[in-house]
Protein backbone atom coordinates (compact mmCIF):
# COMPACT_ATOMS: atom_id res chain seq x y z
CA UNK A 1 0.00 0.00 0.00
CA UNK A 2 0.94 3.35 -0.63
CA UNK A 3 1.29 6.61 1.88
CA UNK A 4 -2.49 7.69 0.99
CA UNK A 5 -4.16 4.22 2.04
CA UNK A 6 -4.82 3.04 -1.79
CA UNK A 7 -3.33 0.14 -3.04
CA UNK A 8 -0.82 -0.28 -6.02
CA UNK A 9 -0.62 -2.61 -9.12
CA UNK A 10 2.13 -4.35 -7.49
CA UNK A 11 0.38 -4.91 -3.93
CA UNK A 12 -2.66 -6.05 -5.65
CA UNK A 13 -0.29 -8.70 -7.66
CA UNK A 14 1.20 -9.47 -4.31
CA UNK A 15 -2.27 -10.02 -2.67
CA UNK A 16 -3.84 -12.33 -5.09
CA UNK A 17 -0.78 -14.33 -5.37
CA UNK A 18 -0.85 -15.07 -1.21
CA UNK A 19 -4.76 -15.76 -1.89
CA UNK A 20 -3.99 -18.21 -4.83
CA UNK A 21 -1.05 -19.84 -2.47
CA UNK A 22 -4.10 -19.93 0.31
CA UNK A 23 -7.00 -21.75 -1.44
CA UNK A 24 -4.12 -24.18 -2.72
CA UNK A 25 -2.45 -24.67 0.82
CA UNK A 26 -6.71 -25.40 2.07
CA UNK A 27 -7.84 -27.63 -1.00
CA UNK A 28 -4.55 -29.48 -1.26
CA UNK A 29 -4.44 -30.32 2.17
CA UNK A 30 -8.06 -30.92 2.82
CA UNK A 31 -8.60 -28.79 5.73
CA UNK A 32 -12.64 -29.64 4.68
CA UNK A 33 -12.83 -32.68 7.20
CA UNK A 34 -11.44 -30.88 9.90
CA UNK A 35 -14.00 -28.28 9.31
CA UNK A 36 -16.58 -30.46 9.16
CA UNK A 37 -15.28 -32.71 12.77
CA UNK A 38 -15.85 -29.54 14.91
CA UNK A 39 -19.53 -29.43 14.52
CA UNK A 40 -20.15 -32.93 14.57
CA UNK A 41 -18.57 -34.12 17.88
CA UNK A 42 -19.90 -30.63 19.16
CA UNK A 43 -22.84 -32.71 18.33
CA UNK A 44 -24.45 -30.55 15.50
CA UNK A 45 -26.47 -33.07 12.63
CA UNK A 46 -25.18 -33.36 9.16
CA UNK A 47 -27.14 -30.76 7.44
CA UNK A 48 -25.88 -28.40 10.38
CA UNK A 49 -22.50 -29.07 10.05
CA UNK A 50 -23.00 -28.69 5.83
CA UNK A 51 -23.80 -25.02 7.32
CA UNK A 52 -21.04 -24.37 9.51
CA UNK A 53 -18.36 -25.67 7.01
CA UNK A 54 -19.90 -23.70 4.46
CA UNK A 55 -19.63 -20.69 6.53
CA UNK A 56 -16.44 -21.23 7.42
CA UNK A 57 -15.20 -21.48 4.05
CA UNK A 58 -17.49 -18.12 3.17
CA UNK A 59 -15.64 -16.38 6.13
CA UNK A 60 -11.94 -17.70 4.59
CA UNK A 61 -12.74 -16.02 1.23
CA UNK A 62 -13.90 -13.24 2.88
CA UNK A 63 -10.89 -12.73 4.89
CA UNK A 64 -8.20 -14.12 2.70
CA UNK A 65 -6.16 -11.19 2.15
CA UNK A 66 -6.39 -10.42 6.41
CA UNK A 67 -4.46 -13.72 6.70
CA UNK A 68 -0.75 -12.85 7.58
CA UNK A 69 0.60 -16.65 8.85
CA UNK A 70 -0.38 -18.46 5.92
CA UNK A 71 0.89 -21.69 8.01
CA UNK A 72 -1.86 -20.97 10.70
CA UNK A 73 -4.45 -20.76 8.51
CA UNK A 74 -5.86 -24.77 9.65
CA UNK A 75 -6.17 -23.38 13.47
CA UNK A 76 -8.15 -20.22 12.25
CA UNK A 77 -10.62 -22.76 9.99
CA UNK A 78 -10.46 -24.70 13.17
CA UNK A 79 -11.40 -21.71 15.34
CA UNK A 80 -14.24 -20.42 13.24
CA UNK A 81 -15.71 -23.39 12.59
CA UNK A 82 -15.82 -24.21 16.52
CA UNK A 83 -17.74 -20.62 16.57
CA UNK A 84 -20.06 -20.65 13.48
CA UNK A 85 -20.86 -24.31 15.41
CA UNK A 86 -21.66 -22.49 18.65
CA UNK A 87 -23.56 -20.29 17.13
CA UNK A 88 -25.96 -22.89 15.50
CA UNK A 89 -26.44 -24.39 18.88
CA UNK A 90 -27.34 -21.15 20.75
CA UNK A 91 -29.90 -20.24 17.62
CA UNK A 92 -31.38 -23.87 18.14
CA UNK A 93 -31.63 -22.81 21.75
CA UNK A 94 -33.37 -20.04 21.27
CA UNK A 95 -35.47 -21.20 19.30
CA UNK A 96 -36.23 -23.76 20.98
CA UNK A 97 -37.00 -21.77 23.79
CA UNK A 98 -39.26 -19.49 21.79
CA UNK A 99 -41.48 -22.16 20.92
CA UNK A 100 -41.62 -23.83 24.48
CA UNK A 101 -42.57 -19.92 25.98
CA UNK A 102 -45.56 -19.57 24.04
CA UNK A 103 -49.03 -19.63 25.40
CA UNK A 104 -51.46 -22.56 25.29
CA UNK A 105 -54.48 -20.42 25.58
CA UNK A 106 -54.08 -18.03 22.15
CA UNK A 107 -56.31 -19.92 20.59
CA UNK A 108 -59.11 -22.03 21.70
CA UNK A 109 -58.61 -25.57 19.28
CA UNK A 110 -63.00 -25.07 19.20
CA UNK A 111 -62.78 -22.08 17.46
CA UNK A 112 -60.96 -23.47 14.54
Amino acid sequence: MTGTGTRTSNDCSTAAATANALLGTVSSIGYGRLVYSIPVNMGLRAEDADDVVQATFAEFLGNIDLIREPDRVGSWLATVSKRQSIRVIERRERDRRGVDSLPTDVVDDDEW
